[in-house]
């Protein structure tokens, strides 16, 4: 690393480690800068952490300058350029005045005989002046420095590593639970050894790091070791994933991993809820594309299924839906699909009935410990094939040019306002819907735990556009932010309330549908609600995918299976927290 990449960035990366000290014994001022490698450890001392820049920023770049010319020296693996400072006032003038104020520098002596003597000539006038200028000047100077460099004047402190990391990240306050995902990190990844598939933070402490659920319930399903105190988190839970093809992988791999015991609840299984009255057969026109019959089918992909681990009584049910839109004929007619069609339907006459009959066999409460609610592609997929369709149409019925009819209608173009409006009203009410699943209706509902799983990125899809991806994970982000705010407005007491009425009216539009204060209290969103961050997690791994939107069991559904268990054990943290008024 070499003298110019500190003149170049000094400004503009205020994070960076700079420890500048003024000796004043030695008058010797010295640079140091954090090393030129990436390679830390913390017995090494390095810069003290500063972002409020260097106020003496003129002397650093002189410091790199001389450096540059051959003046300057290199000291082991840091960048430490030792030269002269620029002249001073002798020692007794200024010693005590570095890190205090220009008000408090005592003048130097011989000053009042000066001051007095300009009265009578000009010469002697014009030198107490320059004194004067020149005096304040340079102890401005040595204040500034001294304040840039974090007050470090003598004692020449320097921060580890370590101790820079901490100073560096945002963690969490005394009190608060700490989630390892929620920490900027990396994602390891090895396609071979399941363990080593893990998210590492880069800077958070010991006590906020993964831990690997997967593992231990793989080796305490095989009895290769005993119940854990991360397991005992686990022992009697209930996950429910309401999304697409995405969650059932997660499910069926999560199984594998566990050793678990996988069941689908197809059309003819006991478990299986009835079809909704009216459409217990499709219309006459309809085969099955499997059979050739006139029956809904029974196909695999789109069926609920359940996972077990019976060793600790916990399991995962994921239940399919086909986005937030309801009934079309093309989704009528889709292998997928069978009724009924609406996202809320499906939840109260499929998800809801199946955790019932759960409760009953497996002795668990109807409500299940966390529920993951995805948009999934299915609305994106349909909203393509719609554009798609009335693009043909226009063209079929000379509406439009060929040219223009693809560059109107195509389907790379982003939603439209009154889309991207119906699809903000529509994640709103869905949230609020099965956020009333299970309410009991007396003060705060505790369970279940709502994630919104964002979607993650896939590889290059027709149907499934990068711009509409983005923008529908932007807007389901947009409405759990406001749903989150409005719940814990309502938890604050009623001032706290009022101001979230006039802010939701001002800034976040006469749109939003807002609930009462007691309702939004009721349901408690504001600590009930959370987003799913496994999709960002996910961001560049497209490789390790089985097509363009279905990550392989390694990295994705591992990382997923531990978020998930992850997500049970603050939960039971956070329920103690409660009754013990500590949340």
């Amino acid at each position: 690393m070499s003298g110019s990449y500190h003149q170049t960035h000094a400004r503009r990366r205020s994070s960076q480690a700079i420890n500048l000290t003024v000796d004043t014994t030695s008058q010797t001022q010295t640079l140091l800068t954090s090393p030129s490698h990436s390679t830390y450890s913390d017995d090494t001392a390095v810069g003290e952490y500063s972002d409020d820049g260097i106020d003496g920023l003129d002397i650093v770049e002189e410091s790199v300058r001389k450096a540059k010319k051959g003046k300057g020296k290199w000291v082991g693996e840091y960048e430490s350029i030792m030269m002269e400072a620029p002249e001073l006032p002798p020692k007794e003038r200024y010693s005590d005045t570095v890190g205090e104020t220009s008000e408090k520098l005592a003048p130097p002596s011989g000053w009042r005989d000066a001051s007095s003597g300009y009265r009578d000539t000009k010469r002697k006038r014009g030198q107490v002046c320059c004194r004067f200028f020149r005096t304040v000047f340079l102890a401005a100077t040595a204040v500034a420095i001294g304040y840039g460099a974090a007050q470090v004047t003598r004692t020449e402190k320097v921060l580890k590593p370590s101790e820079i990391r901490a100073l560096a990240e945002k963690l969490p306050e005394e009190g608060e639970r700490c989630n390892p995902y929620d920490q900027h990190g990396v994602l390891l990844v090895n396609t071979s050894v399941p363990y080593e598939n893990k998210w590492s933070p880069i800077s958070a402490p010991a006590s906020c790091q993964p831990v690997d659920y997967a593992s231990q319930i793989w080796m305490y399903q095989g009895g290769e070791m005993d119940l854990t105190k991360d397991l005992e988190h686990l022992r009697n839970k209930t996950v429910v994933i309401f999304g697409d093809s995405v969650d059932r992988d997660h499910n069926e791999h999560f199984c594998g991993f566990a050793r678990g015991r996988l069941e689908m609840i197809g059309a003819n299984h006991p478990w299986a809820p009835p079809y909704p009255k009216g459409e217990e057969l499709p219309p006459v026109e309809y085969k099955d594309f499997l059979t050739g019959l006139r029956q809904w089918p029974s196909y695999d992909q789109s069926r609920p299924y359940i996972c077990h681990v019976d060793t600790l009584n916990l399991r995962i049910l994921n239940v399919f839906h086909y986005g937030f839109r309801g009934y079309t004929k093309w989704i009528s007619t889709h292998p997928h699909y069978y009724p009924p069609a609406a996202i809320e339907d499906r939840f109260d006459q499929i998800l809801v009935p199946l955790m019932k009959t759960i409760s009953q066999t497996y002795g668990v409460p109807e409500v299940p410990d966390i529920l993951s609610i995805a948009p999934g592609f299915w609305g994106l997929l349909r909203l393509s094939v719609e554009t798609d369709a009335t693009r043909d149409a226009l063209i079929r019925e000379g509406k439009l040019t060929t040219e223009q009819a693809y560059h109107d209608y195509d389907v790379w173009n982003n939603m439209k306002k009154d889309q991207r409006d119906w699809m903000e009203s529509r994640i709103f009410t869905v949230l609020k819907h099965v956020a009333n699943g299970w309410s009991d209706g007396e003060g705060r509902v505790k369970r279940p735990r709502i994630l919104w799983r964002a979607l993650h990125h896939i590889k290059e899809h027709h149907n499934i556009p990068f711009s509409r991806l983005h923008s529908l994970d932007q807007i389901g982000r947009s409405v759990v932010q406001r749903l989150v705010n409005e719940g814990r407005a309502a938890e604050k007491g009623e001032q706290s309330w009022k101001a979230w009425v006039r802010k939701a009216s001002a800034k976040v539009g006469l749109k939003w549908k807002g609930e009462k204060e007691s309702e939004a209290l009721r349901l408690g969103l504001g600590h009930r609600l959370r987003v799913d961050e496994w999709g960002s997690l996910m961001i560049g791994q497209e490789k390790h995918f089985r097509d363009n939107v279905h990550p392989r069991p390694l990295p994705g559904s591992w990382l997923w299976a531990n978020m998930a268990m992850n997500q049970l054990a603050m939960l039971d943290e956070d329920q103690a927290a409660v009754e013990a008024d500590e949340y």
